[in-house]
C-alpha cells in the first residue's frame, strides 16, 4: 500500500471516530497486542479461537463462554483510529465493540476487537485456544 492510500485510510478512520463518542479509554487485547506485562482480566461471552490457522487468535461471540484472558490498555482517539486500521475494520475482518472486563470485584468497560463478517465468511474451522489464553504454555506450544 502506498503512503497516500495509507494516509487516506487514517483520515477516513479518524473522521469516523470523531463522529463516534469515545465511550471508554480502555482497550481489551487478547492476542498479538498482549505483551504479558500488564495485569490480566477476563471477558465472558466470547471464546478465544484460532480462525483456521494459528498465526493470530480472534474473539468469537459465544454466550456461554467464560474467562477469556485479556490485558487492558489505556487508549485515546488516535490510538483507536490506528488500531482500527491494524485490525482491518474497514474490510470487515474485525469489529470493535464495548465489553465488560472483569478482575475480582472490578468491572470496567473496554473496547475489544471481535470477529467481523469477512473473517467469519472466510473461515470454515475455528479451533479453541487452550485455556482461553494466548500466552498460556499450552497455546505457546501449539504455535511453535
Amino acid at each position: 500500500m502506498n503512503t497516500k492510500c495509507f494516509q487516506l485510510m487514517i483520515y477516513k478512520n479518524i473522521g469516523t471516530l470523531k463522529k463516534t463518542l469515545m465511550k471508554t479509554n480502555k482497550l481489551a487485547v487478547y492476542g498479538t497486542l498482549r505483551n504479558g506485562k500488564r495485569d490480566t482480566y477476563s471477558v465472558n461471552g466470547f471464546s478465544l479461537v484460532f480462525p483456521g490457522h494459528r498465526h493470530f487468535p480472534a474473539a468469537l461471540h459465544d454466550r456461554n463462554a467464560k474467562g477469556m484472558v485479556v490485558e487492558v490498555m489505556d487508549v485515546d482517539k488516535a490510538d483507536i483510529a490506528g488500531y482500527d486500521i491494524y485490525e482491518s475494520i474497514d474490510t470487515g475482518l474485525y469489529e470493535r465493540r464495548i465489553v465488560k472486563v472483569h478482575k475480582k470485584d472490578e468491572v470496567i468497560d473496554a473496547w475489544m476487537y471481535t470477529i467481523g463478517p469477512a473473517l467469519m465468511q472466510g473461515t470454515s474451522v475455528f479451533e479453541r485456544v487452550p485455556k482461553q489464553d494466548w500466552l498460556s504454555e499450552e497455546c505457546l506450544n501449539l504455535r511453535k
